[in-house]
């Protein structure tokens, strides 16, 4: 851990006023702020920065501190402070200091923010200390909670939400009932007997629920009275299914009860966590809404779910006693991708006895799911150890179009073109340069050379830089069927990108594929696309080494998204021109990949990024970056636009988890309340 230094510009005192600049992004910026007093005791916490390395706090210590210091939470970290101002404050003035912000920020929020953060009026400025540190959290770096302080400060259900749900009355018309596998983990009756008993406890113990239904199957009676009491259930009926040792929360059932929102769910899965021998809870599995690519080759759903009695009454008896991979998967074709719900909220447990208590698929499972989607396609493990699907070609292979838009930088430029055309297994490629305004004598001679050999067709964009436009001049003129856009400072790494791109585009209902890429260094630059967390659109995960699998393994693994970048992008020409292709008027530079793959999504096809496409991406050197005042400006308008263009993926993101961190999208736990319970609005 890096460790800076701090000193008073003054007497030192138990009110600071610490005001710092930092230079570092990232992990750099995570930082503690670590006091020593004369006699050595330590006070460490955590302390935020602002997005632009701002450090402007005011704390108070419980003693005189001898010494200051920030600290970095990670090894690797290194910022660099340029400058540090520390003065020491009597405690009226560092009140007053910290109670002028929470009235900025009081006003700056609405009602439904104040209230995910506990700040209310008359609490916030009778204890505002208390109230400076939540808003405090709000700064776009701090070190994460653990999980236990994460339970205890940012838990959807607290002491205050517990109490208005004693007071609340179930919906009469709401009906429960559980399914215990107790065979799926392979144990004998008598070693799951004390499972199926934890689960039917917490069953029994759920709030404001008296008759939540009971059942056991244990290979024996799964034909009999398992099947007669569900196909006896009204079709709305929810019917939850579990491995024995699964432990609800006390609340899952009145959740499901009280919440609105799944009115029009036919199969449900929630978040949940493991539970330790000694009974501590650890590692939360906080989910993305339904992702089909990764719930078939992780079973992320998990060991319980529910559905409709409805749904499963109408599957064939074989599915209604299979594993909890196949009957999630067999349903979730049955009712759709809409009827699919997702509760961002921990409402069961699992024993660490169970792993990570995913419903992993046997290799015959798999094939089966994918045969469910009409794809034929090959299942093979990666690298990494996960199932891999080898999604089959279309044939014959259709031409795909690789577009590159560039000005210049010949230094970029050739290596890209020639990783493409040289690095590149896809038999029916054709390479476009769009050339917009090259001045650069080598550039031209390079261009001129490409074109007269006949490896690429180069095309000219006589305009002032717009990238919308660039595109969508070079997507008209293109004669594949397929389109892939590629930026400039892009290398390709993996020899078979293309087939693997094409392969998933080729997947039924899927619009878009992104790929994963790679700084020079080697770490994750982009992994997909949220929006919402860290101000408009940013890359899952955030700068992490290659070798990292990310959060639930998501940096390594096929999924859905909102959106992928258009660095590398491929896409049917026709769908590309049916949705009138990047907004050339409202954002004629940055987010028009963002808001095309949302357009897509909003015509009902999916979003995905692919790991086994790889390229290496230098990050905009092209363009550069938004420094001069008319560019900040540009860049401020295009944000403003996607905000208010799509201001529902901005509140909530669907394959980002609200309990994560919102002000960037780095996939750690979040700092502050952001999913209420259902009654909590009742």
């Amino acid at each position: 851990m890096a460790t800076l230094p701090l000193t008073f510009a003054g007497p030192p005192a138990k009110w600071v006023l610490i005001d710092a600049s930092l230079v570092g992004e990232g992990n750099d910026l995570l930082l503690y702020l670590v006091a020593r007093s004369p006699s050595g005791q330590e006070d460490r916490r955590p302390i935020p920065v602002t997005l632009k390395g701002r450090l402007r706090e005011v704390v108070r210590l419980p003693f005189v501190p001898a010494s200051l210091a920030l600290q970095t939470q990670y090894g690797e970290a290194a910022p660099r402070l340029k400058a540090a101002r520390v003065q020491g404050l009597n405690a009226a003035h560092g009140l007053a200091l910290q109670g002028l912000r929470v009235w900025r920020y009081f006003r700056r929020l609405d009602a439904a923010q104040r209230k995910r953060l506990g700040l209310r009026a008359h609490s916030a400025f009778l204890d505002t200390q208390a109230a400076y540190q939540r808003v405090s959290l709000l700064r776009a770096y701090c070190p994460a909670p653990t999980y236990a302080e994460w339970r205890q400060h940012c838990h959807s259900v607290n002491g205050h939400s517990l109490r208005l749900l004693q007071k609340q009355h179930i919906p009469a018309d709401f009906q429960m009932t559980v399914v215990v596998d107790a065979q799926g983990g392979g144990e004998s009756a008598s070693q799951a007997l004390p499972l199926v008993e934890k689960t039917r406890a917490s069953v029994r113990d759920q709030l404001g629920m008296p008759g939540v239904g009971f059942l056991v199957r244990d290979g024996t009676n799964e034909g009999d009275h398992v099947r007669e009491a569900l196909n006896g259930l009204p079709a709305h009926t929810w019917v939850g299914f579990a491995a024995a040792g699964v432990v609800f929360e006390p609340w899952a059932a009145a959740w499901l009860a009280f919440d609105s929102a799944l009115d029009q769910a036919s199969l449900l899965y929630s978040d949940h966590d493991i539970t330790r021998e000694d009974g501590t809870r650890d590692k939360p599995f906080f989910k993305p809404d339904w992702s089909l690519d990764l719930a078939v080759v992780t079973g992320y759903m998990g060991q319980a779910f529910w559905m409709r009695a409805g749904v499963w009454q109408n599957l064939p008896p074989e599915i209604q006693a299979a594993s909890a991979y196949t009957l999630f998967m067999h349903a979730a074709h049955a009712v759709g991708k809409e009827k699919v719900g997702h509760v961002p909220a921990i409402l069961w447990s699992a024993p660490a006895a169970m792993g990570d208590g995913y419903a992993r698929p046997l290799r015959h499972e798999l094939e089966n799911a994918l045969g469910l989607q009409g794809r034929g396609a090959a299942v093979q493990t990666d690298k990494h150890g996960q199932w891999q699907v080898l999604p089959p070609l279309p044939q014959p292979a259709p031409l795909v179009s690789v577009i590159i838009p560039t000005r210049n930088l010949i230094n970029m430029l050739r290596p890209c073109v020639e990783s493409v055309l040289t690095r590149s297994n896809w038999p029916n490629l054709e390479v476009i340069v769009v050339d917009n305004q090259s001045d650069c004598p080598e550039t031209l001679a390079y261009l001129s050379t490409l074109q007269a050999s006949g490896r690429a067709r180069v095309i000219s964009y006589d305009q002032p830089f717009n990238f919308s436009a660039i595109v969508n001049f070079a997507v008209e003129r293109a004669q594949g069927s397929v389109v892939c856009l590629l930026n400039n400072d892009t290398e390709v790494i993996s020899a078979n990108w293309l087939e693997e791109m094409v392969g998933r585009l080729y997947h039924p209902g899927v619009g878009v594929v992104g790929a994963r890429l790679l700084y020079a260094d080697g770490r994750l630059q982009h992994g997909g696309d949220v929006l919402g967390a860290g101000g408009c659109a940013s890359h899952m995960h955030g700068p992490i080494p290659g070798d990292d699998p990310g959060y639930m393994n998501r940096a390594i693994l096929p999924q859905d998204v909102s959106a992928v970048t258009g660095a590398c992008l491929l896409v049917r020409k026709s769908l590309y021109q049916e949705l009138g292709g990047f907004n050339e008027k409202n954002l004629p530079v940055a987010f028009n990949d963002v808001d095309f793959c949302l357009r897509v999504r909003a015509a009902g096809y999916r979003v995905v990024y692919t790991p086994y496409a790889e390229l290496h991406h230098y990050e905009s050197v092209s363009r550069g970056a938004d420094v001069r005042p008319e560019d900040a400006a540009r860049a401020t308008k295009e944000a403003r636009y996607m905000r208010s263009t799509w201001p529902h993926y901005m509140a909530s993101d669907p394959f980002y988890n609200p309990n994560l961190n919102q002000s960037r999208p780095d996939m750690r736990l979040g700092r502050v309340r952001n999913v209420m319970p259902p009654w909590e609005a009742a």
